[in-house]
């Protein structure tokens, strides 16, 4: 191989590992915006979550609604959506009583 011609590979070599590293410090700052962007609109969204989780809990008083207790699966008052068992792994939608009587059982996943 030449000299001239070593030169070149030698230069495009560079090129392309410049473009590669260029490459990757873009695709960082691209999810870097993403997440701060994504930040943003959560920080915004926050307060209305509040606000509903507020006025959730002061229905559920006022109208003596409460949820279904998920400690241990009981076939009366959950709905085992997936596994067997007694042990209640986890929540997929909550339960709830009126009155003690059952509105909606709580559906759970089982161990």
């Amino acid at each position: 191989m030449t000299q001239k011609a070593q030169e070149y590979l030698e230069g495009w070599q560079r090129c392309k590992a410049d473009f590669l590293n260029f490459k990757k410090e873009v695709e960082e700052k691209q999810k870097e915006w993403k997440d701060q962007g994504r930040g943003e609109v959560i920080a915004k969204i926050l307060p209305i979550l509040d606000g509903l989780e507020l006025l959730t809990k002061e229905l559920n008083r006022c109208l003596n609604i409460k949820a279904v207790p998920t400690k241990k699966f009981n076939p009366a008052i959950h709905e085992a959506v997936t596994g067997s068992g007694e042990k209640i792994e986890k929540v997929l939608q909550k339960g709830y009583t009126l009155n003690e009587k059952l509105l909606r059982p709580a559906r759970v996943k089982l161990e």
